[in-house]
């Protein structure tokens, strides 16, 4: 019905007056939904605006939430800096679908450090940081390249943002 009215009543009004019309709807959906609901609805207009993959801002806040626990220690999201995920990213985008960009890379990463890094360390005892590190890389490129996924080249963004 909203999208009706500013279809029917905005055409024409030009860019200040359709402006104003989603200025008022973000200012009711402000105070009618909790802050989990407007959260996902901030993601959805997002979407269907910029596409299904990340920017900084949405994928530091998922991987913020990423964690996994290691001899009884929650080991929390992050593991990388921007910096680091940023030179990884560009030693493996020639093998990860060109539609991935840095951030999508960056929550790939940290989800499967965070989903797997327990389960590697068991498979390869006595393996070295760097060498478990290099396992997780290898195990995010072949999340990203998963060609059966009903997601296409937006799975990262569609299997955490629904």
């Amino acid at each position: 019905m909203i999208y009706d009215i500013i279809k029917q009543y905005g055409e024409g009004k030009g860019e200040s007056t359709m402006w104003r019309s989603v200025r008022a709807i973000d200012d009711e959906l402000k105070d009618m939904l909790t802050p989990e609901d407007y959260c996902h609805m901030e993601r959805v207009v997002y979407a269907s605006i910029a596409g299904s993959h990340y920017n900084e801002e949405f994928a530091k806040q998922d991987v913020k939430k990423m964690y996994y626990n290691r001899n009884g220690m929650k080991m929390s999201a992050p593991y990388w800096s921007d910096e680091q995920v940023a030179e990884v990213y560009n030693k493996v985008k020639g093998e990860i679908p060109s539609a991935y960009n840095m951030w999508d890379w960056y929550v790939a990463l940290n989800m499967t450090k965070a989903d797997n890094c327990v389960l590697f360390r068991k498979w390869w005892q006595g393996a070295s940081d760097e060498e478990v590190e290099k396992r997780i890389i290898e195990a995010a490129v072949n999340y990203l390249n998963d060609t059966d996924n009903p997601y296409g080249t937006e799975k990262i963004w569609c299997y955490l943002n629904g």
